[in-house]
């Protein structure tokens, strides 16, 4: 990938986790530099974050640990899941005081299937669908309006997996039961609901969703697959990538696609 001059004004901040030697752990980098995130209480067994979200000094790290789903804030762990019941959380956001986090949780009733669970302050809300296999990666806050991305599986394993989204608790499907999909990324704009993801129908084609109307995304490359989107006025920018002799990254400009190796 190309070189170029490094924008010294902006702080990027990501989470994940490292090999610790006898277990993972949890932790963030701020412009490249390492924060290892302590374990839960009584627990020094794996630990991993999967979301983060900074609001004025304050760091919000999401992820899961052997106590289930757990919150990092400023390096701070609380467990959110249910104790004795396995969870994760995936994303977070926080809006005003609210802090909102989307995961998942083992549907007891019928293991080993999971629920799609949204944290509220540390309150949890299980998300209505009819599917057997429900997980929620990303939360999106717009005024008052709470959106979380998914996905369901019918049953029969990752083909029978399908792109949905809940908008205040209410259950979207963004495919047929046929077309095997997945989403990336969520946002909003005037009312507007934009999804990047993956159509698989026969080949598999990087999409995005406007409002529950597909648009497909071309590309030079086989199988490409699409994630994050955003908006930019009237432009919409969704990443992805598809694989090949090497990865090859792309983002795609209001229908036009480019790519960096």
């Amino acid at each position: 990938m190309g070189g170029g001059a490094t924008d010294t004004s902006v702080t990027a901040y990501a989470a994940g986790y490292v090999y610790g030697g006898l277990y993972n752990q949890a932790c963030y980098w701020k412009n490249g530099q390492i924060t290892l995130l302590p374990p839960t209480p009584n627990s020094n067994d794996n630990s991993f974050a999967y979301g983060i979200w900074v609001q004025g000094a304050d760091v919000y790290v999401v992820g899961a640990s052997p106590l289930g789903a757990t919150l990092w804030v400023n390096g701070i762990p609380q467990v959110i899941g249910n104790p004795g019941i396995q969870s994760q959380a995936a994303s977070v956001t926080v809006s005003g005081k609210n802090v909102y986090i989307a995961g998942s949780q083992l549907n007891t009733a019928d293991g080993p299937n999971n629920l799609a669970a949204l944290w509220t302050n540390g309150q949890q809300t299980i998300l209505p669908t009819d599917f057997v296999d429900v997980g929620a990666s990303q939360v999106l806050v717009n005024g008052s309006d709470i959106y979380l991305l998914g996905g369901v599986d019918n049953g029969i394993g990752n083909l029978g997996e399908y792109a949905v989204y809940w908008k205040n608790n209410n259950f979207v499907q963004l495919t047929t039961d046929t077309v095997y999909s997945s989403a990336g990324g969520i946002t909003v704009a005037n009312g507007d609901v934009y999804i990047g993801g993956t159509l698989t129908h026969g080949a598999t084609t990087a999409v995005y969703w406007i409002n529950c109307t597909l648009v497909p995304l071309p590309s030079d490359s086989s199988n490409p697959g699409a994630g994050a989107i955003a908006l930019i006025g009237s432009d919409v920018y969704v990443a992805g990538g598809a694989p090949g002799y090497r990865y090859v990254f792309g983002i795609f400009v209001t229908g036009s696609a480019s790519t960096a190796e």
